[in-house]
């Protein structure tokens, strides 16, 4: 109920359910050995769609589409709107910023400058900045995620974020992470998937690096 007033929990709830067991369809353990691994991975997921939902409701929001309306909010193929309306308010954010652009690449190529000390090297993968808002649209563009929303929220240092990338394809995206204050808070592959074993393991080595430098250095 608190991320809504126009919807109640148990909608929200089914909303999520629904969506959860269309990602995960082609992966149902049927083994009752594995059932707590399966239990997990469906806890995240629903995690993940939540946090999807509710980047879509605040561009919804912003765009001021009608969110009284049910269909649009909790929409039959969600993805595909959700997909549709991240490209539209990444138009709107063009249309809105062009007269603050020049404000905002400055502050934005100042962020990312800042966030280098954070590149990191782990077994096979690497951590690697944005250099540009062109990074951030490729980024959107190969992985089909909406990424490239994030720039402005990036320039007013409201978030960090990261390219995941095999060290022998350094130009290939693999994953994006969002990290703020210590903790990552998402971490997302081609369309939306989830993190990989490989993937987590470099993100635990990359959070104790990331919390040393900022012990050290409070205002990172």
């Amino acid at each position: 109920q608190e991320y809504c007033e126009y919807i109640t929990a148990n909608e929200l709830i089914s909303f999520l359910e629904r969506e959860c067991n269309m990602i995960m369809k082609e992966d149902m353990y049927c083994d009752t050995d594995r059932f707590g691994k399966y239990f997990e991975k469906k806890i995240n997921t629903i995690q993940e769609v939540l946090k999807d939902w509710n980047d879509y409701r605040l561009w919804c929001e912003e765009l001021g589409c009608n969110i009284k309306n049910k269909k649009l909010l909790l929409p039959s193929d969600f993805y595909a709107e959700h997909d549709r309306m991240s490209n539209k308010y990444a138009d709107y954010l063009r249309i809105k910023c062009r007269t603050q652009n020049k404000k905002i690449h400055f502050m934005l190529m100042d962020a990312l400058e800042r966030d280098r000390k954070y590149t990191f090297e782990y077994k096979n993968l690497v951590l690697l900045v944005p250099r540009s808002e062109g990074d951030f649209k490729k980024e959107s563009r190969e992985l089909k995620h909406c990424v490239k929303t994030y720039i402005t929220k990036v320039a007013e240092g409201k978030s960090k974020i990261f390219f995941i990338r095999h060290i022998n394809e350094i130009k290939q995206p693999f994953y994006t992470m969002e990290y703020m204050n210590g903790n990552v808070i998402q971490c997302r592959g081609y369309r939306n998937c989830g993190i990989i074993d490989e993937v987590n393991e470099f993100i635990d080595k990359f959070l104790i690096r990331a919390r040393k430098i900022e012990y050290e250095d409070p205002i990172a």
